[in-house]
């Protein structure tokens, strides 16, 4: 699993649980608000209830007081009145529950009642019939007033219970909610340990060991092992890292050889220049000393030693040609031709191999910059290993194309169905003097290479035991620069 991967669900597994704490705690937020609104609504109903009771004493006291002709008017019991019927109504549009409305509702009678004793206390003083107007005074006072005040205590005793019971609901709520809010930011911290310690496991600590890798690897340790990490985007640095360091180790030691070549080439060309001189009189000597031999066994060591030195000089020759630096003239040529001709000249050997060539070529001509005969050189040696390679009876085929596109330039494949190469033989056809053929110099592939890539081209080969093998010879259609060809040539010469 991938950091981005662990880190992603880490992040989407907090931010739910946060999200979810975070929609919880509101919710208990708003619970609380509502709760607390709702106990200032019970404490205001709670207040008017009272005033409601006092005022309505309040009332009968002015009835009485006119009753027994200590006042002039009702005015006061009637304001009494109105004001009460105000509160009530207002408390019973703002009732929250049925019980609540059924007290405010009975307290709304009794004020009806305490409006008719106002109205026929007010008519018997006009009738003069003071003695009922008591009567009337005194009902007020005896029953309806104690229902008054029964109703205001079981409206205030509702209230209070009501707002008993929300209290503890809020305090429960509110317990929660700091518990949950608690566990959470300690579940948060516990995250943050968990991510720091996963951070070490799965980042600092692989990434320590891939820098003591490279550190190795830059103490020129290329072997070295490097801890795999479990995640995939360190496990794959560090795999990069462990090919870097064989490829650095393999690129030194190529190093290492071309160097050793390249001093065994200057040796080998001093060498071989030297020793051609020597050979040169030798079979001179010989060629010159046999027309005098009669013996027929003094004639016939002559001659072996004549065509041994011709077979050197031939050897020493090629040897020569790999270690000398390719030099390139170009001028357009017919692609098509040129491997249309190395096909003709090389036909009559095949034949005598037993095996035929096809070539299949496409119409018309593709023109191309290059050395004709160092290009036909290259392609006979391909061609010629190609006829080595295959039993009598088969077919080699030749081929050409014109790529365009990023490959812009022109390629033939020479393609057998011999016994094919071996990897590890693969990896050494094109280096100097390696052969796998009994009397092979090992220079013509070598050799063909260089002519190739001399042309900025590649030669690239595809092969199975068994099955054949086949070779594309890729020539780019642009003119290198003479800079180039001179840095090429002398790259050539010293390896």
């Amino acid at each position: 699993m991938s950091i981005r991967l662990r880190l992603n669900l880490i992040f989407t597994a907090t931010m739910a649980v946060a999200l979810a704490v975070g929609l919880y705690g509101v919710s208990g937020l708003r619970s609380t608000q509502s709760a607390v609104e709702s106990a200032y609504r019970r404490q205001v109903h709670l207040s008017e209830a009272q005033k409601i009771e006092a005022d309505l004493l309040r009332g009968a006291a002015a009835i009485r007081r006119f009753v027994s002709s200590k006042a002039d008017d009702l005015d006061e019991a009637k304001s009494v009145g109105i004001d009460i019927d105000a509160r009530l109504l207002e408390l019973a549009a703002s009732a929250s529950s049925q019980d609540e409305l059924r007290f405010t509702g009975a307290l709304l009678q009794d004020l009806k009642i305490y409006r008719q004793s106002i109205e026929r206390a007010e008519f018997c003083r006009k009738k003069n019939q003071h003695d009922y107007a008591l009567k009337i005074v005194g009902h007020l006072e005896r029953e309806i007033l104690p229902d008054v005040q029964q109703h205001v205590d079981q409206l205030v005793a509702y209230n209070r219970t009501i707002a008993l019971e929300e209290a503890v609901a809020v305090q429960e709520r509110t317990t929660t909610t700091s518990w949950t809010l608690g566990l959470f930011l300690f579940g948060l911290g516990l995250t943050g340990v968990a991510l720091f310690f996963a951070l070490q496991l799965w980042l600092v600590r692989p990434l320590e060991q891939l820098a003591e890798g490279a550190r190795r690897i830059s103490r020129g340790e290329y072997d070295a092992e490097i801890a795999t990490p479990t995640t995939r985007e360190l496990r794959e640095l560090s795999q990069e890292l462990s090919t870097m360091g064989r490829s650095i180790a393999s690129y030194q030691g190529e190093l290492l050889e071309r160097e050793r070549l390249a001093a065994l080439g200057e040796m080998t060309y001093t060498v071989a220049h030297n020793v051609r001189n020597p050979l040169a009189s030798i079979r001179a000597l010989a060629q010159s000393s046999l027309p005098d031999i009669e013996n027929k066994v003094g004639r016939a060591a002559l001659k072996s030693i004549m065509t041994s030195v011709d077979g050197l000089d031939r050897w020493l020759k090629d040897l020569l040609i790999g270690l000398r630096p390719i030099k390139l003239t170009r001028q357009s040529e017919d692609f098509n031709q040129v491997v249309r001709e190395v096909a003709e000249s090389m036909s009559h050997y095949a034949e005598q191999r037993g095996v035929s060539i096809d070539v299949t070529l496409p119409d018309g001509p593709s023109e191309v910059e290059l050395d004709r005969r160092r290009f036909d050189q290259a392609l006979i040696s391909v061609v010629s290993n190609a006829i080595e390679a295959s039993p009598r009876g088969e077919r080699i085929r030749l081929t050409s194309k014109t790529c365009r596109g990023i490959s812009n330039g022109v390629e033939v494949t020479v393609e057998d169905h011999g016994v094919g190469i071996a990897p590890d033989v693969r990896m050494k056809i094109f280096k100097p003097s390696f052969t796998t053929k009994q009397g092979g110099t090992g220079m013509g592939l070598s050799l063909a290479q260089r002519i190739v890539v001399g042309h900025e081209g590649r030669v690239d080969v595809e092969s199975e035991l068994g099955s054949g093998t086949r070779f594309r010879l890729f020539i780019p259609k642009t003119e290198p620069g003479s800079m180039k060809q001179e840095k090429r040539e002398s790259s050539w010469r010293k390896s």
